[in-house]
């Protein structure tokens, strides 16, 4: 775990998170919602104008399961359709985007909110998103069109509460089925979790 002081220049906060965080999803604690309020907002004003980059926000206090994700998902994503709410298609939409930005953020900000009142369905979508973004910028889950591979340096980033820590050593402390291209494999992934200060 590293620590990030919500005080110190942004720049400081991105190249942080650049270097320390690289190939891996984030996950972001604090001691209050206040706290990475300031980070989350900064972060993703810094990302949107770099240039290059997706940067979709995902607003926790909206999401109760996964009807209200995929609602959610659809209007924040470049899809033309709706989808229906199935974690086959979840996966399938995070898998198959129509862009291919340089890189590609997930704020799920407020993330603590649906673990505490729905932790099953919360697993899942954690899950699909961590899983579909390991692929992605590993260039494992899909083939295009003119026969190269799909890879784009998907991150997610999870924000939660410091209480919501043995919570989260159960999510990610899990080997995870991974659905790549080249078959199936159950893997450990590496998250970097951050507290912020």
């Amino acid at each position: 775990m590293i620590q990030i002081d919500t005080k110190n220049s942004l720049k400081n906060w991105a190249d942080t998170l650049e270097i320390a965080g690289h190939n891996m999803d984030i996950v972001f604690i604090a001691e209050s919602v206040d706290n990475y309020i300031w980070f989350m907002t900064n972060y993703f004003q810094f990302l949107v104008r770099a240039g290059g980059n997706e940067v979709i926000h995902i607003p926790g206090d909206l999401i109760k399961n996964a009807a209200d994700f995929v609602s959610v998902i659809n209007y924040t994503i470049p899809i033309g359709y709706e989808f229906i709410v199935d974690y086959h298609a979840i996966q399938d939409c995070l898998f198959g985007f129509e862009t291919e930005p340089m890189s590609r953020y997930f704020f799920w900000s407020n993330s603590y909110r649906m673990l505490e009142e729905n932790a099953e369905e919360f697993a899942s979508l954690f899950e699909i998103l961590v899983t579909t973004a390991y692929c992605n910028r590993n260039g494992l889950s899909t083939v295009k069109e003119d026969g190269h591979l799909y890879s784009v340096n998907q991150k997610n980033l999870f924000f939660f509460l410091n209480k919501n820590m043995n919570d989260l050593k159960s999510l990610v402390d899990k080997e995870f089925l991974i659905p790549s291209i080249n078959g199936q494999q159950c893997k450990k992934l590496d998250f970097l979790f951050v507290e912020l200060i």
